[in-house]
């Protein structure tokens, strides 16, 4: 027997001693861990089990390991004979180990140990987590956030951004479902103040807290070039006085017990010297070297480190800044979740990071955001993402395999990320193994999905706040044959064969589902093969009260909007607001006319009538009549479905449209009257703040669209009047007459179309709107392509491409399509729903019919492309979502 200790796997336990004999059955505690030695396969007696479970029992003990004993999961069944309990499987108690960093050190034992002799390989090793009520809890998640904008000495500009950067960053961090931390704030507060609450915050800590430090402030040199944090009784001339210096904080940090720590440094730098003093040549906050030193674990980001300095009358500069890009950046990711850069589920540090300098460079904000990790040893997460955790390319393949044994291994596969450490990605485990548990049409791979996850327990609604761990709970031993679980095998290709095992490792999660989609691929294609192009890759169904009239998509296609039939011609629709990916419902609330998603899909506006509602008969038809009242315009985040304003002043219904920039909500009244009366557009910021007033329209909006970078808007009212508005000024920059809605504008802003159904079109030039062409015979306007070089028309269900340059044919699409039309984002493929009905895919180059999606029972009424093109979202009146794969 090999002498593995300090070199198979060099585990790092305290040690206690034990017997290298079997002793009886052991006791569970808190801190163990179970390895589950069974055949692999049926050439393997139980005897060899036996040893080898000895040898590994040995040579852990050898290693370091504190307690080593045998374990048996209750009595064993009436009549069951000894060597039929080994070959079932031989369980090994680890004990006086921690659940999370010493799991994968056993797992990576078990796997050099298994390699380093072939005998070793005749045997399975499975490391089973322990019981749900003995996974220990994490360490409290903290945040203390300063800011500091106002300033005694008049030499230190004010800073408008510190506490709005505050505000926004204190409620997403603080948001249960996104960063769970405890938020603490600090506003305007004095040096000393600022110094006991800093040393507060890192005293008697444990090492799993994880902690967030935040300042937003003044960054100052002093004479020998150390920096020091600007506190509201700050003096420029007395800075080791009344500033808090870096090396402060740096030490508290050192000195505390926590091993996950963060720092945030969103400062202005332009007083980085103190006053009257000659700048150092080097114009750099040197902050690698302020904060480096002997702890753990400490990852510092810095929204700058120039330090751009101006002088004037031997003081600072007196100015004003606006809101930091920077937290913007920060805030912006989390929201939205778009900092989950690897779509685990999770966002750490290194990614949030990566998404705020990519938003701070595209910005042009003149910034260079920089990042330090001293002695990091793994991700610090910092939030769960609202966007669900995408499985692994491979484990979807295999999971939409028509091949039993391809769908055998991904269960495998996704007991190993259930058992991860990587929260999204075992809630999307979860997900997915429940839904092959009670769905899957193999018996074996719903029996395999039962066993991985447990069959008495079921997620709960409520998504578990970060500072309670997923749960995991073996399951009793079944006569029932499972799948393997974590298994630690060297050199095992997926897909090469599949085996029925004795035991397994099941697990409970509790919490919400993550992915639930019906992953299932009908051509049945290996293990390492795409899917095919234009092959469904999932679907989602809702429980939507009574039938659906019509259903919205998110841009991003992460959310639904599910109207249902109003019960009369003058009612309201009935709507609910979905997570497509966790099928629960968001809000539920009513809908008289558009409503209108962010374009990052983090927001959602509605409105709804509040007059008097009645029914005439109109040529024998019902017709609802809709008298006195308003219409009111309310705005909902889609995460939490939480309502953020709530807008009056709309005569007949509301035009909503959000700017590109997910900051400006644009409402307009609707109602077309015989008299004009003035119905000026109002833009407001998401939360109802009324940010401006744009006069001059004497007759309801019926069309608005705002240019690509946000900076025009394009109205057009009933009677032809058209107006082209500058964002900034606030001012109309030209009026159109004769200028019929509907309104596109082509995506480089240079093309705006204009003209109402059945009748000529409008081409004209931005940014003055002057006529170009009047299109007469070519049929309706039905949109530009992604980048701008063509437009498309329908006539009689055919779609043309048109040059816009020469306005002569591109292509012509085959078939008859009903509009609109969807581009996917790199204009390569056009979606629409032909004709009969069903959703096709045609090359944009040729024209050519490349794929038809079939899979819905109602109508198609919303379809979109994910953000990196891979994925079409199809949904309908069957209150379902689909997805097709649809990568070039």
């Amino acid at each position: 027997m090999a002498d593995v200790s300090g070199r198979a796997a060099g585990l790092k336990f305290d040690r206690s001693g034990g017997s290298h004999q079997w002793s009886g059955v052991a006791m569970r505690d808190e801190n163990s861990l179970s390895l589950r030695i069974t055949a692999a396969g049926a050439d393997v007696d139980a005897s060899e089990v036996e040893e080898l479970a000895l040898q590994l029992r040995q040579d852990l003990l050898a290693s370091g390991a504190p307690r080593v004993e045998r374990d048996t999961e209750g009595p064993a069944p009436a009549g069951t004979r000894s060597a039929e309990l080994i070959v079932a499987g031989i369980s090994l108690l680890v004990g006086g180990v921690s659940f999370g960093a010493d799991a994968a050190q056993l797992t990576d034992f078990v796997k050099r140990w298994r390699a380093e002799q072939p005998s070793r390989q005749r045997v399975d090793v499975a490391v089973v987590a322990p019981p749900a009520a003995a996974v220990p809890r994490s360490g409290r998640r903290s945040a203390l956030l300063v800011a500091n904008g106002a300033y005694l000495d008049r030499g230190l500009s004010r800073l408008r951004s510190p506490t709005v950067d505050v505000q926004a960053l204190a409620e997403v961090l603080g948001e249960p479902d996104i960063g769970g931390f405890e938020v603490e704030t600090l506003v305007d507060a004095d040096e000393a103040v600022v110094r006991r609450r800093v040393a507060a915050f890192f005293a008697d800590r444990a090492s799993d807290d994880v902690l967030l430090l935040h300042f937003s402030c003044h960054g100052l040199k002093d004479q020998r070039g150390r920096l020091h944090l600007a506190a509201a009784d700050t003096e420029l001339d007395s800075l080791a006085a009344t500033a808090l210096p870096a090396s402060f904080v740096s030490e508290r940090m050192n000195e505390s017990e926590s091993r996950s720590v963060l720092l945030i440094l969103d400062c202005c730098y332009s007083g980085a010297f103190a006053r009257d003093l000659s700048p150092r040549a080097d114009r750099t906050v040197h902050v690698a070297e302020e904060f480096q030193g002997g702890g753990t674990g400490r990852t510092v980001l810095t929204a700058s480190s120039a330090t751009e300095y101006s002088f004037e009358s031997g003081g600072l500069t007196s100015y004003e800044v606006s809101p930091s890009f920077f937290t913007e950046a920060l805030v912006n990711g989390l929201r939205t979740g778009e900092a989950d850069l690897d779509h685990d589920g999770d966002i750490a540090a290194d990614e949030l990071f990566e998404y705020a300098s990519r938003r701070v460079r595209d910005a042009q904000a003149g910034q260079v955001p920089r990042r330090w990790n001293f002695n990091v040893t793994g991700p610090l997460v910092v939030a769960r993402s609202v966007r669900p955790a995408l499985l692994p390319d491979e484990i979807r393949v295999d999971l939409g395999s028509g091949r039993t044994v391809l769908r055998l291994e991904a269960v495998k596969e996704l007991a190993k990320l259930l058992y991860g450490s990587r929260e999204g990605y075992r809630r999307a485990a979860h997900a997915a193994l429940l839904h092959l548990s009670d769905h899957d049409d193999s018996h074996e791979v719903r029996t395999a999905a039962q066993s991985a996850l447990g069959t008495t327990h079921r997620p709960t609604q409520a998504r578990p706040p970060l500072t309670t761990p997923l749960p995991a709970t073996p399951p009793p031993a079944t006569a029932q044959p499972p799948a393997r679980p974590v298994q630690a095998t060297p050199g095992r290709r997926r897909g090469v064969r599949s085996r029925v095992l004795a035991v397994g490792l099941a697990m409970t999660l509790a919490g919400t589902a993550g992915l639930v989609w019906q992953l299932r691929r009908p051509d049945g294609g290996p293990s390492n093969a795409k899917p095919v192009f234009g092959s469904s890759t999932g679907s989602q169904s809702f429980d939507h009260d009574g039938p659906v009239e019509t259903a919205n998509l998110s841009p991003d296609g992460h959310w639904l909007i599910a109207l249902s039939q109003a019960p009369s011609q003058s009612a309201t629709h009935p709507a609910r607001l979905w997570n497509v990916s966790t099928k629960k419902s968001v809000a539920t609330f009513d809908v008289d006319g558009e409503s209108a998603f962010s374009p990052d899909g983090t927001m959602v506006a509605t409105s709804v009538f509040t007059g008097q509602r009645d029914v005439a008969t109109v040529d024998n038809q019902p017709l609802g009549l809709l008298t006195g009242g308003d219409t009111l315009v309310e705005t909902r985040e889609t995460a939490t479905g939480r309502k953020l304003a709530t807008i009056s002043g709309h005569q007949g219904g509301a035009r909503v449209l959000f700017s590109p920039d997910n900051k400006t909500l644009a409402t307009a009244s609707t109602m077309a009257g015989d008299e004009d009366y003035d119905a000026p557009i109002r833009l407001w910021s998401p939360s109802g703040k009324l940010l401006a007033t744009l006069p001059g329209h004497r007759n309801g909006i019926q069309s608005m669209v705002f240019s690509a970078d946000g900076r025009t808007l394009v109205s057009s009212a009933a009677g032809g009047i058209t107006k082209i508005w500058d964002i900034a000024t606030r001012k109309s920059t030209a009026t159109l007459t004769k200028a019929w809605f509907p309104l596109w504008l082509s995506p480089d802003g240079k093309t705006l179309a204009n003209g109402p159904s059945g009748q000529a079109f409008q081409l004209r030039a931005m940014p003055l709107g002057k006529l170009t062409a009047t299109v007469k015979d070519d049929g309706e306007f039905a949109g530009f392509t992604p980048d701008s070089s063509a437009y498309l028309t329908e006539a009689d269900g055919r779609i043309r491409l048109w040059n816009r340059t020469f306005r002569d044919t591109r292509i012509t699409l085959s078939g008859r399509v009903r509009t609109p039309v969807v581009f996917s984002k790199d204009g390569r493929t056009v979606a629409a729903v032909s004709e009969e009905g069903t959703t096709k895919l045609w090359d944009a180059t040729t024209g050519e019919i490349v794929a038809t999606l079939t899979g819905h029972t109602g109508t198609v009424t919303d379809m979109t492309f994910s953000p990196d093109g891979q994925t079409l979202f199809t949904t309908g009146t069957d209150a379902t979502v689909r997805q097709w794969y649809v990568h070039n």
